[in-house]
């Protein structure tokens, strides 16, 4: 058995009261008063209180400083669908008619069972607001890889937009789009249209994007 004690002065209870209004130098005293008297009268010769020590509770309040405006979302599916990439080249038929071939083909080889393909036309507003107007449209339902042929006036079908989207027996999708100027094949970015553009502070300010306004017309950045 140890013969070293320690004396301990219980300041508050556990709900952080104080037990007794006493200051510190007067619990100091009083305990220095106590350790001798014990050893005085109480403890054998042999032993010691070689500490004395004040306990008090207290109740910790947290706080969690946050940012709102950062929301991570983290997705995990064991399901996985195939992506439906495509090429295209143009060649001139005559003056400004082009004919546009699509080659579809996918990373694995695999041919999904089903999937559509979004092929649209527009040609720029001339009221100096960067609104893009719709021209041709095709919306194809394929089963297969194969290629798509459509002609297009340079002069009226200035930009254009595909869209590739394959699901998986469990509706799983992917979906893969381009946007891209005809006359030069210069690819524009499709940006957030939840937030306000000239303030987007990561975009170079000579960045190539486009974006839909709340009614979903489609405008450009060049």
């Amino acid at each position: 058995m140890l013969n070293l004690f320690n004396l301990t002065y219980q300041i508050t209870d556990d709900d952080g009261n104080n037990v007794l209004i006493y200051s510190l130098d007067e619990v100091q005293i009083k305990l220095n008063k106590l350790k001798r008297w014990l050893k005085r009268n109480i403890l054998p010769l042999s032993t010691n209180i070689i500490d004395i020590t004040g306990v008090a509770n207290t109740i910790s309040q947290n706080y969690q400083s946050y940012d709102s405006s950062n929301f991570i979302t983290k997705l995990h599916s064991t399901n996985e669908t195939t992506a439906v990439n495509f090429v295209y080249t143009e060649t001139l038929n005559f003056q400004n008619n082009y004919m546009f071939e699509i080659e579809f083909y996918t990373r694995s080889g695999i041919s999904p069972s089903g999937w559509t393909c979004k092929i649209q036309t527009f040609s720029m507003s001339t009221d100096g607001t960067n609104k893009l107007i719709p021209q041709k449209y095709f919306k194809l339902m394929k089963n297969d890889l194969g290629n798509f042929s459509f002609n297009i006036d340079k002069n009226i079908d200035q930009y254009l937009y595909i869209e590739t989207c394959a699901y998986n027996d469990y509706g799983v999708g992917q979906k893969y789009n381009k946007m891209t100027q005809t006359s030069t094949s210069k690819n524009y970015v499709l940006v957030n249209n939840r937030f306000n553009i000239p303030d987007y502070n990561y975009l170079n300010v000579a960045s190539q994007y486009y974006f839909f306004d709340k009614d979903g017309y489609i405008f450009l950045n060049d």
